[in-house]
């Protein structure tokens, strides 16, 4: 049985995704901030407490990291580049403390592209033309976990998602 480790695990994609991994039998773990009282194999914990998250994932060992923790809006700039650029930086960073090489899974989003393509379909062959804080810390955090590819051989996947809809939104 495969283990996945999902950050921001109680979020919409989070809680989404734990639904479909359970049905094809996956075991899952994560941590998430907005997690109430304490559930088995789940963790309450920020990526930046660095010792929190090395624990969790030595305990958990698992095959994948879906990477989706984040922030959508925020009243200060700030707290994009916390949270996409540092907040992935600190979470790659427990992993590689910790000497596993979980494929990581990393949630970007499609605000990279910016606006003014027409009505042309978007691929991943546009450049990315972020217009937004919050598009540009999401660019970053894709940087981020490129770097960590390239200098540490951490198995990285980027996916840039679209308009996300379904059921709790």
């Amino acid at each position: 049985m495969k283990t996945a480790f999902i950050t921001g695990v109680f979020g919409f994609v989070g809680r989404h995704l734990q639904v479909y991994l359970r049905e094809n039998g996956w075991k899952l773990t994560g941590l998430d901030l907005r997690m109430s009282g304490s559930s088995a194999g789940f963790y309450r914990s920020d990526l930046h407490d660095r010792s929190a998250v090395q624990r969790a994932l030595r305990e958990t060992r698992p095959d994948v990291i879906f990477h989706l923790s984040g922030i959508l809006k925020s009243e200060n700039a700030e707290e994009y580049y916390r949270a996409h650029g540092f907040g992935t930086m600190a979470l790659f960073d427990a992993v590689r403390e910790t000497d596993l090489k979980p494929l990581i899974i990393m949630a970007s989003s499609s605000a990279v592209y910016g606006a003014g393509l027409g009505r042309r379909p978007i691929t991943e062959r546009f450049r990315p033309r972020p217009l937004t804080h919050y598009a540009v810390s999401k660019l970053a955090q894709e940087m981020v976990a490129m770097r960590y590819h390239a200098a540490f051989d951490l198995p990285v996947i980027c996916v840039r998602m679209f308009n996300l809809l379904g059921p709790g939104l």
